[in-house]
């Protein structure tokens, strides 16, 4: 069949213009969108039965009497190994493509959907003892359960599965038929990423796949945790992975919660010895502090993390101002007093027979202290705290601001009885009745020797309590009835100040009551009370509160200023080639000394400019910077460790009415021509 000159002409005029508006496609860039990861296959839950059950992290608390269920599922699918593209930048890009895994999640959840939050709590379980430890449910799970919160583990490191020859330890070893199938294709941290991401996908989006979803339980908001270990590992997917996995309307976690890590760890395998830092680069590298994110984030050290000055692991040169920018929603807390572990940590964690099943020992815990001076300072009830102000926060309602930790150069300073001052305030340092150290001492030999090495790291991350003899209560307090009396005002105050829920507040006071301080003691020789201090419980409805009768702490030393980047951004997300970009920033002096500071400017990991200022004691100051580029192409800019934001220079920037209108009347006069072509020749 053949087409007559009228129809080939019609022809010729849509092909045309449709030859023309795809020439103008392809002439005008376009923004790359981010998008989420494929969601994992999933198998489960796994049979539990007698000769079978899961190899639980958190398995020493009882989550059952709330009417809590837990399953375990096995999620399979590829992920990427990812590397970063730059020596001072957050780009990254595939090394290694579809990496195949099959890796275990735990679902800890309410057994109905009535009556529950909607919010989940997704942690990459902690594998730095080479077995999971749910470190995220231990410190954080009466809120867990209070609020019908839902909590899924993952494992995610290729030592949990199996440490390798010598040791073969494991979950293959604790139950080689049920975990024998898992694999992480030889691959540790690597993997864990993408793997985070997709399982917090599968459950944000609801798809059929999830076991929530089949369960009858609707997601809408999902919270990512890491501690320590995975703590540093969770900053790591905050500063490099999030902008890969999300987009300006899908955000895979609504909020983050790293814990007990100063910084971020590794991407990839290149060092795996090195279980904590930031690649080969040193403490001070500016990518270390927590960048924006568009959700909040609530970053939580312990003293343990402030106290230690080893490169790659302190926490001090992270140090950033808390923020409520739409973009940058982040709370630093500090809280004196706490330990990275304590007793509960192995108290609630995972149960003995289980550890000895999958690694053939368990450690002595032959530090000098007894285990009775092991830490037991209640952090738990302040992480409850945590986790309650971001899920509000989440919700619309800002979370308190901190303080942190009074520090002079690495060492902490301290008060009259050794406990730390400043940081987030609590009853058991206001009115105290021990000392709190964040480390105890190894031992030099123990039983079995081999383990000695090994197991002594433990001593430094529990902690110690030293309780304040008898003379020291007594010249305190005088009686019990004193010291509950301080001591329920101090809670009453960290209620208001936002750091507690209500719920805790009534056992904290339940648990001093039956501790019995001074129950029954006679003091021989009365003495006043201790003057009352002032303590700072910022933020929330409570502002500064009230008063305790605390011991005074002693003059801390001169504090030193501390100025730093508050906010900054850009003035155009797209220009011209050479047309200028001003970058604004705020910088802040929140100490009570007058400060000197050179600001820098980075433009795509490379610093472009700098300014020398000084910002007075208590006041803010704004600085600009003038940026231009002729390269078409995208750029990050950074003041200080701040985002100010991304820029694109586009040829077509500055005159894109101007060009589309010359576009339109070029096609309307082609348009026109064939046209009357097509007249003339039916003519």
């Amino acid at each position: 069949m053949h087409l007559g000159n009228k129809a080939k002409l019609y022809m010729s005029v849509v092909f045309a213009v449709i030859l023309l508006f795809t020439s103008i496609s392809i002439l005008i860039p376009e923004n790359v969108s981010a998008n989420p990861p494929p969601i994992p296959a999933v198998v489960g839950p796994i049979t539990e039965n007698t000769t079978s059950h899961a190899f639980d992290p958190a398995a020493n608390t009882n989550y059952t009497t709330y009417g809590y269920v837990q399953e375990e599922y096995f999620i399979s699918g590829t992920a990427n190994v990812y590397e970063n593209t730059t020596t001072n930048g957050f780009g990254i890009q595939v090394r290694t493509a579809a990496v195949p895994y099959t890796t275990r999640m735990l679902v800890r959840r309410p057994a109905t959907p009535a009556g529950w939050s909607g919010n989940v709590i997704v942690e990459m379980l902690n594998p730095s003892g080479s077995y999971d430890l749910g470190t995220g449910w231990i410190f954080e799970w009466k809120h867990i359960v209070n609020n019908k919160d839902i909590w899924v583990g993952i494992t995610c490191r290729e030592v949990i599965l199996d440490s390798g020859v010598p040791l073969h330890t494991g979950l293959k070893k604790f139950d080689p038929i049920r975990y024998g199938g898992l694999t992480f294709s030889g691959h540790q941290r690597e993997l864990a990423y993408e793997i985070f991401a997709q399982i917090g996908n599968l459950l944000k989006s609801n798809d059929p796949a999830s076991p929530l979803k089949a369960n009858g339980f609707t997601v809408q908001k999902v919270i990512g945790h890491g501690y320590s270990q995975t703590g540093g590992m969770l900053i790591t997917y905050i500063n490099f992975f999030a902008p890969v996995f999300d987009n300006a309307t899908y955000k895979i976690f609504d909020a983050y919660n790293p814990c007990a890590a100063g910084g971020p760890t590794w991407m990839n395998d290149d060092d795996i010895a090195s279980m904590m830092g930031f690649g080969g680069n040193p403490e001070t590298d500016w990518r270390r502090i927590i960048q924006p994110c568009g959700v909040p984030v609530i970053h939580v050290l312990t003293e343990t993390e402030i106290n230690t000055a080893t490169p790659f692991l302190g926490a001090l040169p992270t140090r950033r101002l808390d923020s409520d920018n739409a973009t940058d929603k982040f709370r630093r807390y500090e809280i004196p007093g706490g330990a990275h572990m304590g007793q509960k940590s192995s108290l609630w964690g995972a149960a003995s027979a289980d550890v000895l099943k999958a690694m053939g020992y368990a450690c002595p815990y032959c530090c000098v202290e007894p285990y009775a001076n092991y830490s037991d300072f209640p952090q738990y009830y302040i992480f409850d705290g945590v986790l309650n102000n971001l899920e509000r926060w989440i919700g619309g309602t800002s979370a308190p601001t901190g303080n942190t930790i009074t520090t002079v150069g690495n060492v902490i300073s301290r008060d009259t009885y050794g406990n730390a001052l400043g940081g987030l305030r609590s009853a058991w340092v206001d009115v105290p009745i021990k000392k709190y150290f964040p480390g105890s001492t190894g031992c030099p030999t123990c039983t079995p020797a081999q383990l000695c090495a090994a197991c002594n790291i433990w001593c430094f991350l529990m902690g110690t309590a030293t309780p304040f003899d008898q003379a020291r209560l007594c010249t305190l307090y005088n009686d019990a009835a004193t010291y509950l009396t301080r001591f329920n005002a101090s809670v009453d105050a960290m209620l208001r100040g936002g750091w507690i829920t209500a719920a805790d507040a009534q056992a904290i006071k339940i648990d001093a009551q039956a501790y019995g301080v001074l129950n029954g003691v006679t003091c021989t020789t009365p003495q006043p009370p201790a003057p009352p201090i002032t303590f700072q419980h910022t933020g929330g409805s409570g502002g500064n509160v009230g008063t305790t009768g605390a011991p005074a702490p002693v003059t801390p030393p001169v504090p030193l200023a501390n100025v730093v980047v508050q906010s900054a951004s850009l003035s155009a997300s797209k220009v011209g080639p050479g047309s200028p970009v001003t970058v604004t920033a705020n910088i802040a002096n929140k100490s009570t000394v007058n400060g000197n500071a050179r600001i820098k400017l980075f433009v795509n990991g490379q610093e472009e400019s700098s300014q020398a200022i000084t910002v007075e004691s208590g006041h803010n100051i704004p600085i600009v910077f003038n940026i231009s580029r002729n390269d078409p192409g995208t750029y990050d800019v950074y003041v200080g460790g701040i985002q100010a934001g991304r820029f694109t220079v586009d040829m077509f920037a500055d005159n894109e009415i101007l060009i589309y209108c010359i576009i339109a009347i070029f096609t309307l006069a082609i348009v026109g021509i064939l046209f009357l072509l097509v007249r003339r020749r039916t003519a």
